[in-house]
């Protein structure tokens, strides 16, 4: 786990819940370049990862669970989950689609792959002279609107 105040304080949460069914986990805070080796060869017990911006489930499907993806190094070989992943990338319809990333889900559930301990929110806060959003169309459009509708300070001034 890299050494951030995030991260230190959701290792140390993890630690107190599996001390609590008892299992002992001695936490090692590494640099990136020792966490990547640590991956890439597959050395360790338990890890946390993330994302900070999902949009589309393939995106930690494919890098996890799809021998192709840039975060499996060899940790999974799971035919029904590769399947899935496949399946759910040539679906064009959204409930379809919605259907094969949950059964992938449980698939991985069942099959003691991951364990998703928590999905984080972020809220973001804009004061009043911050114009252009509009949250309607950012819940409908997401990264569309996100990225080709910038924000601009009302009167041309930040404060």
């Amino acid at each position: 786990m890299s050494n951030t105040l995030t991260t230190v304080t959701l290792s140390e949460a993890v630690k107190g819940m599996l001390s609590k069914v008892g299992i002992t986990w001695n936490v090692e805070l590494l640099d990136p370049a020792a966490m990547s080796e640590r991956m890439r060869k597959v050395d360790y017990d338990l890890a946390s990862g993330g994302y900070t911006w999902i949009w589309d489930p393939d995106l930690m499907a494919n890098a996890l669970y799809h021998p192709t993806g840039g975060y499996n190094f060899g940790r999974s070989n799971n035919p029904q989950a590769i399947a899935l992943i496949e399946a759910g990338r040539k679906e064009l319809n959204l409930e379809k689609r919605k259907k094969i990333y949950f059964e992938l889900d449980k698939g991985l559930y069942d099959n003691y792959e991951d364990a998703w301990l928590w999905y984080p929110m972020a809220v973001t806060i804009f004061r009043k002279n911050v114009q252009g959003w509009n949250n309607p169309m950012y819940l409908k459009y997401r990264d569309g609107f996100f990225f080709s509708h910038p924000l601009w300070f009302k009167g041309g001034k930040s404060s």
